[in-house]
């Protein structure tokens, strides 16, 4: 590429740890998704149904919160905010992804009474709500891994070559995380996606006993309360700064943590299951 454009850094090389800690996890969050698959479907005798069942709900959550999002950016001191502080538009994300988690829930459950009522099937149709969180962890990390490759193998130059000017710049400001975040953050990444593919299994099930009237209705909100507490914090770091990924990680680890003991104490023992 024969113009080095301001604001691009050729020289630009990956830590060591870089591509190793993309696949570690990777590996994690696949391996453990694939345990609790197997383990729900013998130990709780669940279906396969209601997981796909979930998982085609969560694509009409995302298409939901990016029209949404899209509406929202035609509003031009909206898209001006959003432009500047890419944190609104995060928080904003999280935000139309919980009301879309409430209603996919909801019908989901109402779908699984008198149709899929075992324990197996609820938590299966949590972990396709998951899923498909987690595919979305997926793409990032496959993306980044051929990124790697593509630098190791050559430069970042190279990797450019046949770009126009702005799409380069547009695809150099979106590797920030990949070229200057400590290695560890990926790893951290697969942790907290395992975590989210739990906390979706919980709050499924809290759903589907409001739907069955053996818990209280205030739990939509509820749920949408602690879907919110657990996601928002492990998107708010300063990549740069291991320590602020450290702290918005353990504040993360905590809420859920806390809210996955109160609604095993407090609502699990509500809920009845055909055997």
């Amino acid at each position: 590429m024969d113009n080095v454009l301001e604001g691009i850094d050729y020289n630009v090389t990956l830590a060591p740890e870089t591509p190793g800690m993309l696949l570690a996890g990777g590996i994690l969050a696949l391996s453990v998704f694939i345990v609790m698959f197997i383990v729900i479907k013998k130990r709780w005798k669940g279906r396969v149904l209601p997981f796909f069942l979930a998982l085609v709900t969560f694509t009409f959550v995302r298409i939901f919160a990016m029209l949404a999002e899209s509406a929202l950016m035609l509003v031009p001191s909206i898209d001006a905010a959003f432009e500047y502080n890419p944190s609104a538009l995060t928080v904003v994300d999280v935000l139309l992804s919980a009301v879309g988690y409430i209603a996919a829930r909801w019908v989901v459950s109402n779908i699984l009474i008198e149709r899929f009522e075992r324990q197996g099937d609820v938590l299966l149709a949590g972990l396709g709500l998951g899923f498909g969180d987690a595919m979305l962890f997926g793409f990032t990390l496959v993306s980044n891994y051929v990124w790697c490759i593509a630098v190791d193998t050559g430069s970042l130059a190279q990797a450019f070559e046949g770009l126009t000017e702005s799409e380069a710049l547009t695809t150099y400001l979106s590797l920030q995380e990949l070229f200057y975040a400590p290695a560890i953050l990926w790893l951290l990444m697969g942790v907290s996606t395992v975590i989210d593919m739990v906390l979706h299994i919980l709050l499924t099930t809290v759903i589907f006993g409001v739907a069955k009237k053996q818990v209280p209705s205030v739990w939509h909100a509820i749920c949408g309360v602690i879907y919110i507490g657990v996601i928002i914090p492990f998107q708010m770091y300063d990549y740069t700064s291991i320590t602020s990924i450290m702290i918005c990680f353990a504040v993360k680890l905590v809420i859920f943590a806390a809210a996955a003991y109160y609604i095993s104490k407090n609502v699990f023992n509500s809920i009845q299951y055909e055997d």
